[in-house]
């Protein structure tokens, strides 16, 4: 049998230095504004969900409607245009319910994918916004002409 040696005791082991602390640099955490959004009122989560969801649907449906009547236009389908752009309003509230909302008496986890959907809704919004200010300059446009 063989022996081995004692180790010697953790007081007499050799401690690393102690590391000089960092100077701590400011960063901007959004952090605490996820928190703010997943700690609103239930009734609050679901309407900005919703907005979200139909801003996609707005902003999809001219896009579609282009490609569909100008690639794809067949009789028989006339009714695919309206049904893609209800699925992607669909898949934005299933994130946004999943994200934002949770089920019921849970509050959801804040994480950077709640900032990364809430800034996705709201570019939508705008974009819907500027597609609407666009069709009522053209419509006021062509009546004054």
């Amino acid at each position: 049998m063989s022996r081995r040696k004692a180790q010697p005791p953790m007081q007499r082991r050799m401690a690393a230095p102690p590391e000089k602390p960092r100077p701590m640099r400011p960063t901007l955490s959004l952090e605490p504004l996820a928190a703010w959004i997943v700690t609103r009122p239930r009734l609050t989560r679901i309407l900005l969900v919703t907005a979200f969801s139909l801003a996609v649907v707005l902003l999809a449906f001219p896009i579609v409607d282009n490609v569909y009547i100008n690639l794809f236009f067949n009789e028989a389908t006339r009714i695919l245009p309206s049904l893609v752009s209800a699925g992607l309003g669909a898949v934005m509230y299933m994130v946004g319910w999943r994200l934002i909302i949770g089920t019921r008496g849970e509050t959801p986890a804040v994480q950077p994918l709640v900032l990364a959907y809430c800034l996705f809704g709201l570019i939508v919004i705008i974009l819907v916004v500027i597609l609407v200010l666009q069709g009522y300059s053209i419509a006021t446009a062509e009546l004054t002409a």
